[in-house]
């Protein structure tokens, strides 16, 4: 299980930075989305942060 966690959080790793490269191309009315991917990327820390610290409490077998 904890396996499938690292692989998720590693997925999630390689899609915000995606995500950044997408918004360094958008060239005109950036603001808005740049403030609704700020939102997203604090929301998807916390998801980050929290199933890291619930693979911690899983137990070993």
């Amino acid at each position: 299980m904890s396996h499938q966690i690292d692989n998720a959080i590693s997925d999630i790793d390689q899609a915000m930075k995606q995500l950044k490269r997408a918004m360094d191309g958008i060239p005109v009315r950036r603001e808005g989305f740049t403030d609704l991917r700020r939102r997203f990327v604090r929301s998807v820390s916390v998801l980050t942060t929290e199933t890291s610290y619930a693979r911690s409490q899983l137990p070993h077998k």
